[in-house]
């Protein structure tokens, strides 16, 4: 999860929306588990989560550079 976490946010330090996304996806993906304890699953949501707000962050600066709403809607 923490590697796909530094991945996302060098994707998007790059400028590459699309890798960034599909970092992002893998990593909520790693959420799809009934193995874990229930202290365990929440310690990786809110892990996950932490990462996630780099992606928030991202839009907003993208928005606040011009870039229209329904752009980056279309590129999730």
């Amino acid at each position: 999860m923490r590697e796909q976490g530094y991945f996302m946010r060098k994707s998007l330090e790059e400028g590459n929306l699309r890798d960034g996304l599909r970092y992002a996806s893998v990593m909520i993906s790693e959420l799809k588990t009934s193995l874990l304890s229930p202290k365990s699953y929440y310690m990786i949501f809110m892990q996950v989560f932490d990462e996630l707000r780099q992606l928030e962050m991202h839009f907003k600066e993208e928005y606040r550079k011009g870039r229209r709403m329904q752009s980056l809607y279309e590129s999730v």
